[in-house]
């Protein structure tokens, strides 16, 4: 089984997630460069997607959940507010240890999203960022959410004051 080696480069801020035929690689960093390295088959599917707690089953409750339970989110966890998805897929044709060099693009309509240069063979089925609609709804809703906990922790602590004073 050939050895396929992943040079990551240019790291984009959605953090997306690296699967080869359906396993997710862990990246690691060696002086300063991103790597990962896996035994794979010769025909090797290689998918890269961007992960949104918001997009997951019950995401939006577990989300509003973690939000009250952090004390109205001083503790939370900060989640990204962009809407944007990465969707790469390509068929890679390996014949013994082979080396890709990965390059993340800027956000942009009309170019791609991954570069992927390297000494085996390969074939990009999919290769774009697009505007998830239904995320950038959630994350709206979630933002107003929060904003009504806030005014309506403030109210209650009002009126706590002032009936504690009088």
């Amino acid at each position: 089984m050939p050895n396929l080696t992943i040079y990551i480069k240019n790291y984009s801020s959605l953090k997306p997630t690296i699967f080869i035929d359906d396993k997710e690689i862990k990246i690691q960093k060696k002086n300063g460069k991103s790597f990962c390295s896996v035994s794979c088959n010769t025909l090797t599917k290689l998918k890269i997607k961007n992960y949104h707690p918001l997009n997951q089953r019950f995401g939006f409750i577990f989300c509003y959940f973690f939000f009250l339970i952090s004390l109205l989110g001083i503790f939370d966890i900060r989640y990204r507010n962009k809407e944007k998805t990465l969707l790469f897929s390509a068929e890679l044709y390996l014949k013994e240890d082979s080396v890709l060099d990965l390059h993340y693009n800027t956000f942009s309509k009309d170019q791609e999203a991954v570069e992927l240069t390297g000494d085996c063979a390969f074939r990009i089925l999919e290769n774009q960022y697009t505007l998830d609609q239904e995320l950038k709804r959630k994350i709206r809703l979630m933002k107003i959410l929060k904003i009504v906990s806030w005014i309506c922790f403030i109210i209650i602590l009002a009126v706590l004051i002032y009936n504690f004073f009088n």
